[in-house]
């Protein structure tokens, strides 16, 4: 059965209408600027009261700290229950936080007086001890809704190598949490660099009370 011409016609304006709505609204959605992208740093700063005299008598080299799975991503990570993680698109880590973790606490213990020297990788100076380290958790815990916290832990290994054989003197392991006064990246931020800081007290506080031979 053959269709009036008017209809086809006002069939075929009413495809091409309904067509033209679509490849708006879908160019429009190409058009739309992305959401813009944060980017953030860990810090630590060291209290102004560094020891007169190095409490460990030579140069310590701080080897690359390692950040475990599956916290080794430059997203802010969330946690939102026993098992449940989330990555942050929008939010995160202007560097890989090994990166600014070890940065950070070479610049710290350098500041701290702890040793005679903090050596950098490829600097040529023999090291009399080596610090490794392994951060172990380093996420926003959002499980409980009103009291969001950043947990920040890892682990220290601080070996001696002025004698004939490798000594590990030090082994210890810190967890520190710190509570959000804001419920933001941001937020989020500010309490990390606080528990890390912590961390950091904690282990320049142990490395001063060692007891090795000088």
């Amino acid at each position: 059965m053959t269709q009036p011409r008017g209809l086809t016609h006002t069939l075929l304006a009413l495809v091409l209408s309904v067509s033209a709505v679509l490849l708006s609204g879908c160019l429009g959605a190409l058009q739309q600027d992305p959401e813009p992208k944060s980017y953030y740093v860990l810090e630590a700063r060291q209290p102004e009261q560094p020891l007169r005299e190095p409490a460990l008598k030579g140069t310590l080299l701080v080897r690359d700290i390692r950040v475990a799975p599956p916290f080794n991503t430059r997203s802010l990570t969330y946690r939102s229950g026993p098992s449940e993680y989330a990555a942050d698109y929008y939010h995160l880590y202007l560097a890989q936080p090994g990166d600014l973790v070890t940065q950070q606490v070479r610049t710290w213990l350098g500041q701290s007086g702890l040793f005679r020297n903090v050596a950098l990788p490829g600097s040529g100076l023999n090291a009399d001890f080596i610090l490794e380290g392994l951060v172990t958790e380093l996420y926003g815990d959002f499980r409980d809704g009103k009291n969001a916290k950043a947990v920040v832990a890892a682990q220290f290994f601080l070996l001696d190598e002025r004698g004939a054989g490798r000594e590990i003197v030090l082994s210890r392991s810190y967890h520190r949490e710190a509570q959000l006064t804001e419920r933001t990246p941001e937020g989020l931020m500010a309490a990390m660099n606080q528990a890390f800081c912590a961390v950091l007290l904690a282990l320049s506080t142990d490395l001063g009370t060692l007891e090795v031979p000088r």
